[in-house]
């Protein structure tokens, strides 16, 4: 799989912590919430055909279609499906595809479906489309890397894409504004508990506040967000330490609702 590297918050050492916490309870950031879904990067070939990555051997010279990703997975319901969204965002969106023939810019395709189930309740069927980026390998994670232009052009195809692709919803770079909390007294508990137990008790405090706080305790169990150069992701510790029987699942998906993020 083409996986990023993420901080856990729940890693993080005591003085990090506060600072990340005090950003999220205090500035008010964008985050992103974090899908049940399966993953795949497209882009626009040569030809003017789209070729899909999942694993760091898609992104050679060699078309990987469409039929390739779905035919990998190994529950032929969730190979169904994916196929199905893929030949939707083929006929839909590949007329109306953002960046040139040949470019080397990727669109992240998040697809939810109710087969496509693990912890969370059941997702209507939804194609995401996460963002616009480069791929840069980096030993076994990746780093989608963007530009000023890039988000230009991004920016401009969320004004005109699809709302739906037949049974599908399609959502363009999903994002929820944090509220401030720094007058509930919160904040100051959390960091005090950190120092008299540990970062990773106050790590899930803070988690289960900021989605109670937010309204999306039911919807979403965590987020990523960007504090100065890095990504963090906030989540449940239950969610992030899976136990051994469900550790081949996740590799196909990952176990967050989408129920709340698309009002």
């Amino acid at each position: 799989m083409l996986r990023e590297n993420r901080i856990n918050i729940h890693d993080l050492s005591h003085d990090e912590f506060e600072e990340v916490v005090t950003a999220l309870c205090f500035s008010s950031p964008e985050v992103s919430p974090i899908y049940e879904c399966v993953k795949v990067f497209a882009r626009l070939n040569e030809e003017g055909t789209l070729t899909y990555a999942r694993h760091p051997h898609d992104l050679g010279t060699s078309v990987v279609t469409s039929h390739d990703i779905s035919s990998r997975l190994k529950e032929p319901a969730i190979a169904s499906i994916v196929g199905e969204a893929l030949s939707g965002v083929e006929s839909t969106l590949l007329h109306m595809w953002p960046f040139s023939p040949g470019s080397s810019t990727w669109l992240q395709l998040e697809i939810l479906h109710p087969e496509i189930q693990f912890k969370a309740p059941q997702n209507n069927p939804t194609i995401v489309i996460r963002r616009a980026c480069r791929l840069r390998i980096r030993g076994n994670k990746v780093n989608c890397e963007s530009t000023p232009v890039i988000e230009r052009v991004f920016g401009r195809f969320k004004l005109v894409h699809p709302i739906k692709i037949g049974e599908w919803s399609v959502v363009c770079d999903p994002k929820v504004r944090l509220k401030n909390i720094s007058g509930t007294g919160f904040l100051t508990e959390c960091i005090e508990k950190a120092s008299v137990s540990t970062v990773k008790e106050a790590a899930a405090d803070i988690t289960k506040n900021l989605m109670l706080e937010n309204g999306l305790l039911e919807a979403s169990p965590g987020f990523f967000f960007t504090l100065g150069d890095k990504q963090y992701r906030v989540a449940s510790f239950k969610y992030l330490k899976p136990s051994s029987n469900e550790v081949g699942r996740l590799t196909e998906r990952l176990a967050i609702p989408i129920a709340g993020w698309l009002k």
